[in-house]
This record gives C-alpha cells, structure tokens and sequence, in this order.
C-alpha cells in the first residue's frame, strides 16, 4: 500500500477535544478542517452532547503487559476477574489500577493485551476538567490511527523513546522503551516481525532507531483513531451519542412507552367499546319494553273496544228484552213496549207492581226507572194496570 496517497480523515461532526499533560500542564486541541488545533480552555462549544472529551496520559503514567491465561480453565466471561487479580501483582500501581485489555484466543491460551494506569493520577486530572469522556495512554491514541497496520509504531517518552507493535487491528501487541540502537535493534528482532515494512513516528524529527528498509512516516494532521478502539477507552456511565447503537436503550424505552401508551388506548378503546355495548344492550332491552308496552296499549285499545262494544250491546233492544224476559216474574205480562231515543215505555198488568221497580232498576242499562199511573187493583182479578218508563243509559 502506497502510504503517501494514504486518505487523510476528516473532521468529526461534532467536537473532538484531545487533553495532554505537558510539564504539569493540561494543553488543549480540538481537531477542525485543517488538523489539530491548540486550545486555550475548554468552552459548552467543546463539551456538548456529542462532544468528545479525551484525557490522553503521558507513558510514565501508564504500564502495558500481555498475559497470557489457560482456555480450558478461564472462560470468556472471566477474563476480567483473572485480570484484574493478575494486575495486582504486576502493576506499579497495584490494586489502585484502571485498565483497559484487548484478549484473543491464541492456541491453547487466551492472550491478553492490557493497559494500566494510575488511577489517583487520573482522577486527579479529570478534576481539572470539566467534561471527559475517554482516558488512555498516549501510545494507544497513536496506534489507533494507523491505517497501514501491522506497524511499528515509535514516539517519544519522558526519559526515552518507545517502541510498539501494532496489530492489523489497531491494537498495541508489544511494548518497550528504547534508549539506545542495540535495545532497539534487540527488540525488533526479539519480537520476531521483520515482514513489517512501516513505521510511523508520532512526532517528525525523531531521531529513532529503526530497522533497516522499512519505509518511516509521520501520523497524519488530522490523526484519529478508530472508533472500535476509542470505544474501548470510553469512561464508563458515558454514552457516545455520535454512534446510533447508543441510542438502543432510549428507543427501547421510547417503544415500551409507545406500546404501553398504545395497550392503554387499546383497554380505554376496549372499554368505551363494552360500554357502548352495554348501552346497546339496555337501549334494545328497553325498545323490546317499548314494543311490549305497545303491544299491551294495542291489546288494551281492543280489550276497551270490545267492552264499549259489549256496553253497546247491554242497550240494545235484543238485550233489553232478553233481560226484561228473565228479570220479569211470571205473575206479571207485558202488554206492548215502545222505544223512544234513550226510553222504553212498558205496559202491562199483574201483581206486585210495585216490587217490579227495584228489578227493573237492575238491569244492565237502565239509569232510572219511572212508575207513570196510579196502581188500582182489579177488584174482580186483583191484577194491577201499570205504565212504566225506562231511562237508559246513553252509551
């Protein structure tokens, strides 16, 4: 691969601010269009939501080590407990270490690439900020931004140059710090990596030991690393908002929201539902009443009819003489009868005439009862002349 029409990057959408300690001192750079840029302080412009804040630490404050683990005793999920005992005994720092570890499986063997760091220091510095998202070591933020890879990777140290190896993903695999060419030349070949044919310096002007034919390069202007690495460094609790995977948890808790907002109108909707059912159950109970009461108005209407008929019926001339005929006694006979409008006139003769009136007066129809003559026995018969009228009842 030609490494000099290797692509620049560009800039990041959102703020991408780099914090290293310099004699005591934290300098600022925030990367634009043009590379790296010094900082005085860090401003809200800087420390946004999607805003990248990355404490890098110096090599005097860190420590890296690959360790190696048996597979058949230690699983995956493991690992770091294995580790951070394992730390313990190796780090300068002790039990008071933050790591950060890349492991692949190599044999028989787990391999754990680790970085340590102190953690007091750390924090101490994080206190000055007012915003971080990501803590590493300088020469992990370097290896990350090689494309070219495997590599070597040379920077320079408080006291003395460093040599690393790095991966073809993006990982340091092997670290030392070089003061002189024999080290140098003992490490690169103890290492067992001559195939590799470039180096990338972290600053231009070193005056480093490299191997023989391999081609040297400095870190692009505008060097970021991967994020697959970057990830790994980010301080925990903090989200990158810039990666959509981030957002998994909020959109989960936006579609339990929605789905609990959706089941909550579908038991309202439910409910309105068995409700409207219930007043179409009672507005049909109470048409089927109606049309019962209506039917029982209709029955009632003819059971009335038939009685206006049946009162008609009591005043006609056929029911007056049928009741005439069974009301009056034997000892008396009818000599004529006359209808006038609403009276009947009767003539006859007999006995007891005056005990007729009272019978008369029961029979069905017949509002009054008027005796027209004066009774006079027959003094041969002892029959009794009688006129009689009958009032009836006006229908």
């Amino acid at each position: 691969m030609d490494i000099s029409k290797h692509p620049q990057q560009t800039r990041a959408i959102a703020p991408i601010v780099c914090v290293q300690q310099r004699e005591n001192q934290l300098r600022y750079s925030v990367l634009s269009s043009s590379g790296w840029q010094a900082l005085n302080e860090l401003t809200q412009a800087h420390t946004g939501l999607l805003a990248k804040v990355i404490l890098l630490l110096p090599t005097e404050y860190c420590s890296f080590k690959h360790c190696r683990f048996p597979l058949h005793l230690i699983a995956e999920n493991e690992l770091a407990e294995a580790l951070q005992l394992d730390i313990a005994k190796w780090s300068p720092w002790g039990q008071q270490s933050d790591y950060v570890f890349q492991a692949q499986v190599q044999g028989d063997d787990w391999l754990v690439y680790t970085w340590v760091w102190d953690r007091e220091n750390a924090y101490t510095l994080r206190q000055q900020l007012s915003y971080c998202t990501h803590v590493m070591p300088e020469p992990a933020w370097y290896a990350a931004q090689l494309n070219a890879l495997p590599a070597l990777l040379i920077g320079q140290s408080a006291h003395a140059f460093y040599y690393a190896l790095v991966t073809a993903s993006g990982w340091i695999s092997q670290f030392a710090e070089v003061k002189d060419a024999s080290q140098a030349q003992r490490y690169w070949h103890g290492w067992g990596t001559p195939e590799i044919k470039h180096c990338w310096l972290t600053q231009e002007g070193l005056n480093t030991w490299q191997p023989e034919a391999i081609d040297t390069h400095p870190l692009p202007s505008q060097g970021l690393p991967h994020s697959r690495v970057l990830n790994r460094f980010r301080l925990p609790g903090i989200k990158d908002w810039s990666d959509p995977m981030s957002y998994r948890e909020l959109l989960s808790v936006l579609v339990v929201t929605l789905m609990l907002w959706l089941l909550s109108d579908a038991a309202v909707l439910q409910y309105r539902q068995q409700q409207t059912q219930t007043e179409l159950q009672t507005i049909k109970q109470s048409s089927e009443q109606i049309l019962t009461l209506k039917q029982q108005v209709k029955q009632r209407r003819q059971l009335f009819q038939y009685v206006q008929q049946l009162k008609h019926q009591q005043q006609s001339p056929e029911y007056l003489l049928a009741e005439l005929t069974d009301k009056i006694p034997d000892a008396i006979w009818l000599e004529s009868l006359q209808f006038q409008g609403d009276e009947l006139d009767l003539t006859g003769r007999g006995k007891k005439i005056v005990a007729l009136l009272p019978t008369l007066q029961q029979i069905k129809g017949v509002a009054d009862v008027q005796l027209l003559n004066d009774i006079h026995p027959d003094a041969v018969t002892g029959e009794e002349q009688f006129q009689i009228k009958l009032l009836l009842q006006k229908p």
